[in-house]
């Protein structure tokens, strides 16, 4: 009887929501999904049901090659069994989420990194076969150690917050050829911070098609809502147009409580007034929705997500277009490529130590280096931050330094267990997406010394 009671409560919760990703609608809701900074997290069917989601994007895959080659996800609480001899979760449960997800019509996507990962490649090769790897685990391809057995994803996100751009475009493009080989249709999202061109997308957005962009437009005033003077919403559009999917939906990505994110919480009002902002300027061709980090922050409080939705109502975004994501895959690259952020590209972005292990604490990490170190320089601790005498803000990566500069008028300061790029003068903040919850549930290896 308890299956029974379960699936007519999620269809009847269904039925509520009618939360289905709509590609001729600028309401589509996303909303991301494994984290529990909010406090308790409903389940993913129960998400997917009552939310009313139209994407959910799973969060995170934190690292590209853990033990015996293999990635490592982290769903905080919601998983935990893991394949003999790896790292990589076993994730029955979620699996079964998937699956009444992509019953209601909900897309689900995985997400690859986070604030606080492991992140990157040394070669196109690395990247071209972690691709067939990503396939093969959770795609259409097959393994012995799929984390969802049988189910398959509807496609990837790329929230790549710290190192080295190079590479992801190649990682996309086998992603490409094998979204179009299977004959299903597949989909590949990036979540970008919102300055622009973001110094660690930025690249792969201009070489390789994408189907959305999640733009973050929070912890970096200078481009975040409220609308008006700074929003800058418009410059994704206009980029949209000669993106090598020129069909490319954008989406504008908020927090879903306060407590979210360290600034940036609009209510359902401000963000339905941005949204009109958008369609007034440049039409609904290329909007495709709101974005929601996270779900836990959603759970047990008012719902900003469905509010926002009901405000949005269902206006259409124009005709459905056909993606031209194939012939972006079979246009070969430019002789000369497009220049990507330079190690001197200006952004404003919320950083944490990552990569830390039990062996050193933050503080400890932050002091290692040698100031004078520069770009390029050997470093120690992979995915380790550290900001530099000029202002700006440095990352080990591959065991160099990469360094980068803050957006004009901000500089890299010290903020508790981090690092930030913020104005003079601004209050300190403790929080940034994805990271909060990361530094709760590690506590014992993130601790203050």
């Amino acid at each position: 009887m308890r299956p029974c009671i379960l699936l007519s409560l999620v269809t009847a919760l269904a039925l509520e929501a009618q939360a289905a990703y709509n590609r001729a609608s600028s309401d589509n809701i996303v909303i991301y999904w494994g984290q529990t900074g909010g406090g308790n997290q409903t389940s993913l069917a129960t998400t997917c049901a009552s939310s009313g989601a139209d994407i959910v994007v799973l969060s995170f895959l934190t690292t590209f090659f853990g033990p015996g080659g293999l990635p490592v996800l982290n769903f905080a609480s919601h998983c935990s069994e893991q394949f003999p001899g790896t790292n990589l979760l076993k994730c029955d449960a979620i699996a079964r989420g998937i699956q009444t997800c992509q019953d209601l019509g909900v897309l689900v996507l995985l997400s690859l990194g986070g604030a606080v990962a492991n992140v990157g490649f040394s070669s196109v090769a690395q990247a071209s076969g972690f691709a067939d790897t990503l396939w093969d685990l959770f795609g259409g391809g097959s393994s012995n150690t799929r984390p969802f057995g049988t189910v398959v994803l509807n496609g990837f996100d790329l929230d790549i917050e710290h190192g080295s751009p190079e590479h992801y475009t190649a990682l996309v493009t086998q992603l490409q050829r094998h979204f179009q080989q299977s004959g299903r249709t597949y989909y590949m999202a990036a979540a970008p911070q919102c300055p622009f061109p973001d110094a660690t997308l930025g690249k792969v957005l201009d070489e390789a098609p994408f189907d959305f962009v999640f733009v973050q437009h929070y912890n970096n005033p200078s481009c975040a809502i409220p609308a008006g003077q700074g929003f800058n919403a418009g410059t994704w559009q206009t980029w949209a147009k000669t993106a090598p999917n020129t069909n490319v939906q954008l989406f504008v990505g908020v927090p879903a409580a306060p407590a979210a994110a360290g600034s940036g919480y609009v209510d359902a009002a401000a963000i339905s007034t941005a949204m009109q902002q958008i369609k007034s300027q440049f039409g609904e061709t290329r909007l495709g929705g709101v974005m929601f980090w996270d779900a836990s922050f959603l759970s047990g409080r008012e719902n900003v997500a469905t509010a926002v939705k009901a405000k949005l109502g269902s206006a259409p975004a124009g005709p459905p277009q056909a993606d031209n994501v194939a012939a972006a895959i079979a246009t070969p690259p430019p002789a000369v490529p497009i220049v990507p952020p330079s190690s001197t590209a200006p952004v404003t972005t919320f950083v944490y130590v990552a990569g830390i292990g039990p062996e050193a604490s933050p503080q400890a990490a932050l002091q290692q280096a040698s100031w004078g170190d520069g770009d390029g320089a050997p470093c120690q601790i992979e995915g380790q931050m550290q900001c530099r005498p000029t202002g700006a803000f440095a990352t080990c990566d591959h065991g160099a330094w990469v360094i980068r500069a803050c957006a004009p008028g901000t500089a890299c300061r010290p903020a508790g267990d981090s690092i930030v790029c913020d104005y003079a003068g601004a209050p300190s903040r403790n929080r940034r997406k994805r990271a909060g919850q990361y530094m709760h549930e590690h506590e014992h290896l993130l601790r203050r010394t």
